[in-house]
């Protein structure tokens, strides 16, 4: 996690990595999940805190930026086009 200050505010950024514990993939559209864990996690620092920034609109003082999936070695089916990053 790295901070910044900017006129006064504080700026964070917190980057989770997560893997899969028994084979598979994760689903594509995880950005509610996501939101939701940031909020889980919100609420047990600071639940005032987690309840003002979920009642702000319609903007919040956040972003949450969608899972990039790596691929280390692609499955057979994959072999003709891989799906890695290409800065990976």
């Amino acid at each position: 996690m790295s901070a910044a200050g900017v006129g006064g505010a504080e700026l964070l950024s917190l980057v989770l990595e997560f893997e899969v514990e028994k084979g598979g993939t994760p689903p594509g559209t995880v950005g509610r999940a996501i939101h939701a864990l940031f909020f889980e996690i919100l609420r047990e620092l600071n639940p005032d805190l987690a309840e003002k920034i979920h009642s702000m609109r319609p903007y919040k003082p956040f972003t949450l930026s969608p899972l990039c999936l790596l691929y280390t070695s692609p499955s057979p089916r994959d072999l003709s086009t891989s799906r890695m990053p290409s800065s990976a």
